[in-house]
């Protein structure tokens, strides 16, 4: 069963990938967690963190707790909506710079996976 289950499976192959790009991007100083939410936040102009949730598909709770180093480091900020009741998130200048900074080694790591991988595969 262990060696059959896909769960366990893809979950494994997903940590031993993350630790990957968490390596290729550590001189930027931003994790392959945060750099995807960071992406999605630059490519909205105004996006609601209910959502950014439902975009990469995260409960609010872990993208709450996602969220908070970007916040910390100056990369976003969580401002209240139109409606006060909504937050919105919105890159800042020190975001976009860390996107410029990250984005040729995340550049480097995707080659790397499709040279190991293949294109194809890796699209697949």
């Amino acid at each position: 069963m262990i060696r059959e289950c896909a769960c366990l499976n893809l979950r494994k192959a997903t940590r031993t990938l993350t630790q990957f790009y968490d390596k290729m991007l550590r001189p930027a100083g931003i994790r392959s967690t945060q750099l995807p939410l960071l992406a999605t936040v630059a490519a909205a102009p105004s996006l609601t963190l209910s959502r950014l949730a439902e975009i990469v598909v995260i409960d609010q709770t872990t993208l709450s707790r996602n969220l908070k180093p970007l916040k910390d480091k100056g990369l976003i900020e969580i401002r209240p909506g139109k409606d006060r009741r909504v937050r919105e998130v919105r890159i800042t200048k020190n975001g976009k710079a860390m996107i410029r900074r990250a984005k040729p080694l995340w550049d480097n790591a995707q080659a790397k996976i499709a040279d190991n991988l293949g294109s194809k595969r890796l699209q697949e």
